[in-house]
């Protein structure tokens, strides 16, 4: 799983160095409710067993074009600009609405938590002190 930001809010340190840091101390957890939870970024709902329901229409059924590709949200977190997160995972099509949507796994939150790290130090941005 791979995630790519654009638009990536951050705060500037106000001494002038060049450090960037989250834009709130809840963000990390923000941006992951916001595309697990509240489907900012489409993930289809698992019902029991492995039935899945569209994140859109509800609907159960599903185009049969299931692999690698990319899912695109936007992001809106309280006090901050919208901002565009790119997913690529494991994804699928619904069949009655055509949203195409990741896949739910048990990998999915850690794999998504990994991703979304990676691109986040990619972007200059600050996890720690020095």
């Amino acid at each position: 799983m791979t995630v790519t930001i654009f638009g990536l809010p951050f705060r500037a340190c106000r001494s002038g160095c060049a450090d960037r840091r989250f834009a709130s101390d809840e963000f990390v957890e923000a941006v992951e409710a916001a595309i697990v939870i509240r489907g900012e970024v489409p993930v289809a709902r698992l019902a029991s067993g492995d039935q899945l329901h569209c994140r859109r229409c509800m609907s159960r059924q599903f185009a049969k074009d299931r692999g690698f590709a990319t899912v695109v949200g936007e992001v809106g977190l309280e006090g901050l600009p919208r901002f565009s997160v790119h997913v690529t995972g494991m994804a699928q099509s619904c069949a009655n609405c055509g949203l195409s949507q990741l896949l739910p796994t048990t990998e999915g939150l850690p794999d998504l938590r990994r991703a979304l790290v990676e691109t986040f130090r990619a972007a200059g941005i600050r996890t720690g002190f020095r």
